[in-house]
C-alpha cells in the first residue's frame, strides 16, 4: 500500500485504465479468437461433411440402381433394350468410380477410411462378378448367369450395400462428434469470457476503489488541517509518509501550519514584552507623578 500511494497520481490513473484496457484487449481477442474457431468448425461441417454426405448419397444411389439394372438385363427382349441398360450401368458404373475418388480425399479418419477400403475391395468383386453375369448372358447361358447372379453377384452387392450404410453411419457419427465439441467448445468461450468479464469488473472495481481512496483521504486531511488552521487552531500534528502530489500538498501544510505557530508565538512573545514594558512605564510614571507631588508640596511648604 505504501508502494501504491507513492506513486504519482498520473501513474497511478494511467496504469488503472491501462490494466483494464489490457484486460478488455484480452476478452476481445479470446471473442475475436473463439469465433474464427466456430467459423472454421461451420465451415468444415458445411463444406467437408456435407461433401461428404452428398457423394455417399449418390455413390448409393447409383449402386442401387447398378443393382436394379443387373435384374433388368434378364427382361430385355431386344439388343437396343439391352444396349440402354449396359449404357445405364456404364455411367451408373463411373458414378460410383467418381464418388469412390471423391471419398478417398475426403475421408480422413481410420475407420471411415477402412470401411472405404473395404467397400472398395467389395465394388470389385461385385463388378467381376456382374461382367461375369453379362457375359454369361451375352453367350446364350442363361441359367449360369441366372445362377451366378443368385449365389454371387446379388450378395456382393448387399455387401457392397452394407458397407456404404455403415460408412454413411460412420460419417453421421463424426458429424455429431464435429456438432458436439463445436458446442463443447462454445460452451468454452462463453464460460472463458465471462470469467474474463468478471475478473475485469472486479479489477476495474478495486482499482476505481483504491485510487479514489488514495486521493481522496490525504485530500480529506489537507481540508480538516486547513479548516483547523482558519478556525485559529494551530496545535494538529499529521506525520506524512506519502510522495506523491497529495503527500507534497500535505507537508506543505504541516509546514505553513507550523510556521504559523511559530510567527504566533513570537508575535504572542512581542506582546507580552511590550505589555510588560508598559506595566513598567506606567508603573515608573506613578512613581514619577508621585514624586513630583511631592517635590511640589515641598516647595510649597518651602514658600
Amino acid at each position: 500500500m505504501n508502494f501504491f500511494s507513492n506513486l504519482r497520481i498520473g501513474t497511478r490513473l494511467a496504469g488503472g485504465f491501462g490494466l483494464v484496457l489490457f484486460l478488455l484487449l484480452c476478452l476481445v481477442t479470446v471473442a475475436t479468437q473463439a469465433l474464427v474457431d466456430s467459423e472454421e468448425a461451420s465451415d468444415r461441417l458445411i463444406d467437408l461433411e456435407w461433401a461428404k454426405a452428398e457423394t455417399l448419397a449418390d455413390l448409393d444411389a447409383a449402386a442401387r440402381a447398378n443393382a436394379l439394372a443387373t435384374t433388368e438385363l434378364f427382361f430385355a427382349r431386344t439388343p437396343e433394350q439391352t444396349a440402354q441398360i449396359r449404357s445405364r450401368m456404364a455411367t451408373n458404373r463411373q458414378a460410383v468410380t467418381d464418388a469412390l475418388a471423391t471419398l478417398d480425399k475426403l475421408v480422413e479418419q481410420p475407420a471411415p477410411r477402412a470401411l472405404l477400403a473395404r467397400l472398395k475391395e467389395e465394388r470389385a468383386g461385385y463388378v467381376a462378378s456382374f461382367t461375369a453375369v453379362a457375359q454369361a448372358l451375352e453367350a446364350g447361358q442363361r441359367d449360369a448367369a441366372t445362377l451366378r447372379l443368385h449365389d454371387e453377384t446379388l450378395p456382393r452387392i448387399a455387401a457392397m450395400q452394407k458397407t456404404v450404410d455403415q460408412l454413411e453411419q460412420a460419417e453421421h457419427q463424426l458429424v455429431a462428434s464435429l456438432r458436439t465439441s463445436l458446442h463443447d467448445g462454445q460452451a468454452r468461450q462463453r464460460q472463458l469470457l465471462l470469467a474474463g468479464g468478471g475478473l475485469a469488473l472486479v479489477v476495474g472495481a478495486a482499482l476505481a476503489w483504491a485510487i479514489t481512496r488514495s486521493i481522496t483521504r490525504p485530500l480529506q486531511q489537507a481540508v480538516q488541517l486547513a479548516q483547523a488552521v482558519a478556525e485559529g487552531d494551530l496545535r494538529s500534528q499529521l506525520a506524512v509518509q506519502r510522495h506523491d502530489e497529495a503527500g507534497i500538498l500535505l507537508r506543505a501544510l504541516v509546514a505553513m501550519n507550523r510556521n504559523l505557530a511559530a510567527i504566533v508565538g513570537e508575535v504572542r512573545s512581542g506582546s507580552e514584552s511590550i505589555a510588560t514594558g508598559s506595566s513598567q512605564i506606567a508603573s515608573g510614571n506613578a512613581d514619577l507623578s508621585q514624586r513630583t507631588e511631592e517635590q511640589a508640596s515641598n516647595l510649597q511648604q518651602t514658600a
